[in-house]
């Protein structure tokens, strides 16, 4: 009994979705700013069945790269 309540635990375990949140780079500045986005995205994807869902979202703020790693450091951004 105890052997079949683990497993409708474990088969009932829902992953919420993630967002991860990251620096937007201005294609202007950088003709490489969508490089990162995509292979993260693509990270993401590829982790879906072991850590859940998660969903990239972009920060549109100019900013120092020192205003991003304090940006790091409160939890504004997730990676940058």
């Amino acid at each position: 009994m105890l052997f079949v309540m683990a497993c409708t635990a474990v088969i009932g375990v829902a992953h919420a979705e993630q967002t991860i949140r990251y620096y937007q780079v201005d294609p202007a500045v950088d003709g490489s700013a969508g490089y990162f986005p995509t292979i993260l995205q693509m990270a993401m994807d590829k982790s879906t069945e072991k850590y859940g869902p998660a969903e990239l979202r972009s920060v549109k703020v100019d900013m120092e790269q020192q205003r991003q790693f304090v940006s790091l450091n409160n939890n504004i951004l997730d990676v940058m």
